[in-house]
């Protein structure tokens, strides 16, 4: 096995940092940046040979007329992992796994013919058993930027996952047409946020007031020439009723739409990505991220992607599922509670 592991951290490259002015929108201006640099990477492969012979002898104790008996296998496991503080606000993460199996000829690996075989095997690293990908991006929206907006804050996630799995080598039905592979793609797309009523109370002087614990009165026995505020206390019934209109104090959502295609019968291999080189990419850049175009079935039986077996019976499936959950608390005076 063979490890590589890169982690660092990179400076943000912020060309409009230098700009003086408060303006709001240059504000957004001044804070664009980028990082040149992944903040982690890995990289992974691991060999596992396993090689018996077992040599029987006849009555005489000689090998006339008993073959031998061979027990082997050979995996290729490889591993890469990637991580991206792409700005301040967005961060990109992809992991993927592969499962290959070095094919070996049959017996001794004693011929020329046949150590040939072996490293075209390892050149075009194994024959890929499973493949699974995942990507997924994390953008904390600008809501903090804007002063209309500061008292609310929200994260968009972006996922998406590409699944290969392998049928038993040359499966094929009575008829000796092969049976194929299974493909299977995922995309999960939300918003996760919160709304901090109390942020957006306290911008008014008087519910920024009732907010408080208490309202202490100042010293108004003031030195001459001190310009400290005299700032008299809200009567308690004024002040209980102010608090009991700001009872909301925030409230916390989350949106998310998770969608899935299973498609059996794939006939191409796994490559670069999950895609086929071999058979024009296939299922193509679309699949692999995540898309849930119904189109890909005729897309793939035209360009002859699908097995023709009839007794392959597992079904071509995809579902959509939506989730909304919220929460608020509610505080209609102090020291009282409620989720």
């Amino acid at each position: 096995g063979i490890m590589y592991a890169y982690a660092g951290t990179s400076k943000p490259i912020e060309p409009f940092k230098g700009i003086k002015s408060n303006y709001p929108l240059l504000r957004w201006i001044k804070e664009i940046n980028n990082s040149p640099l992944p903040s982690s990477i890995t990289v992974r492969a691991d060999m596992d040979r396993n090689f018996v012979k077992t040599q029987l002898r006849n009555a005489d104790l000689t090998t006339d007329g008993v073959a031998p008996m061979f027990e082997k296998y050979w995996m290729f496991n490889r591993q890469y992992n990637v991580g991206w503080n792409l700005t301040k606000s967005v961060i990109i993460n992809y992991a993927a796994n592969a499962r290959a199996i070095i094919d070996e000829p049959q017996g001794d690996i004693d011929t020329q013919a046949k150590k040939d075989s072996v490293w075209r095997s390892l050149k075009s690293l194994g024959r890929t058993k499973n493949f699974e990908q995942n990507f997924g991006a994390v953008w904390r929206l600008p809501l903090n930027k804007s002063p209309l907006t500061d008292w609310m804050s929200a994260d968009y996630s972006h996922k998406f996952g590409y699944q290969y799995v392998a049928s038993s080598y040359d499966s094929r039905d009575s008829l000796d047409i092969p049976l194929g592979n299974l493909i299977k793609n995922t995309r999960e797309r939300g918003i996760n946020g919160k709304i901090d009523f109390v942020a957006l109370y306290n911008r008014v002087r008087a519910l920024r007031l009732a907010n408080q614990p208490r309202v202490e009165r100042k010293n108004v026995a003031r030195s001459p020439g001190d310009d400290e505020d005299i700032i008299k206390p809200q009567p308690t019934f004024v002040r209980s009723v102010t608090r009991l209109l700001m009872a909301i104090r925030g409230i916390n959502f989350k949106y998310t739409i998770n969608e899935s295609t299973t498609l059996p019968g794939f006939m191409p291999g796994s490559g670069i990505l999950g895609m086929s080189s071999a058979d024009g990419s296939a299922p193509g850049f679309g699949f692999v991220t995540g898309s849930q175009d119904y189109d890909i079935l005729t897309r793939a039986a035209s360009n002859g992607w699908l097995s023709k077996s009839i007794v392959q019976n597992v079904p071509f499936v995809q579902t959509k599922t939506q989730n909304f959950t919220y929460g608020s608390s509610i505080e209609p005076f102090r020291d009282f509670r409620i989720q």
